[in-house]
């Protein structure tokens, strides 16, 4: 009777699987480090572009993405909708349907007209 499949078969060698699960967790390490540097730096260019923007810069891109859980989370306790866009770098319009969307979700909650604050865990 003929085997199925590779014609070769699996050697073991003692040892190799610590090498590699070893190789894995540095390469899932060094992927984790590389993100934060690459978040830190997104940031960092995304403020630059929004002061560029704010003195009337108009070579400068608008941001074509907005992190809305990022922004979420760099909002004080209680927020204007003038806050968010101006954080965000969208026009007032845009920054009132993602509040409006917050509020719906229970994230937020209205105080007065244009005033709101985080709600429960935040």
């Amino acid at each position: 009777m003929r085997r199925r499949g590779p014609g070769r078969e699996e050697v073991r060698v003692r040892g190799l699987g610590s090498i590699t699960a070893a190789e894995v967790r540095l390469r899932e390490k060094k992927v984790a480090i590389l993100r934060q540097a690459l978040a830190k730096h997104q940031q960092a260019a995304r403020r630059i572009a929004l002061e560029l923007r704010a003195l009337g810069d108009v070579s400068v891109p608008a941001a074509g993405w907005v992190n809305w859980s990022e922004i979420y989370a760099s909002l004080p306790k209680h927020f204007t909708a003038r806050d968010v866009a101006a954080l965000a770098g969208v026009r007032p319009a845009h920054a009132a349907s993602v509040l409006h969307a917050w509020v719906r979700r229970r994230l937020a909650v209205r105080v007065a007209r244009g005033q709101y604050r985080k709600r429960g865990r935040a």
